[in-house]
Parts: structure tokens; C-alpha cells; sequence
């Protein structure tokens, strides 16, 4: 992904962090979740910092608003770094 930091768990890229090049906006970080359960859907779907995408897409993005955002971003980040390690 060019323009974008990548980090990985094995061989498995789990999160994309902006350098020169956005997935959705200027201010929001990638990851990946692998056959989130419905509870996690249901997560994403009431988070209004993820932007929605068509269902099956590999990316999830999250948009950093303020620093009171980071919280959370790193809970979602932790989330699919254990999933990366399965």
C-alpha cells in the first residue's frame, strides 16, 4: 500500500497508518478485521467514526477527530492484532 505505513503481526498486515496517502480520509487509519463476529459488526456499524463500507470490503477505516479518539482507535487496533495472530 503506497504512501502508507503498514504494520504486521507474522505475516499478516493488520493495521495501515497514513504517511502520503489516505484509504478514506485525510485524518483516519485502516485495519483489518478477518470474520468479525456479529457483536463486532454491530460494533462498527454504531461507531460513527468508522466509515461504512460494502459489506466484504478488506479495510476498515477509522477517523481520528480529536485526541480523545485515541482510546478507542487502540482498542480497535488491539482487536485486530489479536485477530492477525489467529
Amino acid at each position: 500500500m503506497f504512501g502508507m505505513m503498514a504494520l504486521y503481526r507474522n505475516s499478516n498486515i493488520f493495521v495501515v497508518l497514513p504517511r502520503t496517502r489516505t484509504l478514506d480520509e485525510r485524518n483516519a487509519i485502516g485495519f483489518r478485521l478477518r470474520n468479525p463476529a456479529q457483536r463486532i459488526l454491530a460494533r462498527l456499524e454504531a461507531d460513527e467514526r468508522i466509515i461504512p463500507h460494502r459489506p466484504g470490503a478488506k479495510w476498515i477505516s477509522f477517523v481520528l477527530q480529536s485526541e480523545l479518539d485515541l482510546r478507542d482507535a487502540l482498542q480497535w487496533l488491539a482487536l485486530a492484532y489479536r485477530q492477525a495472530g489467529k
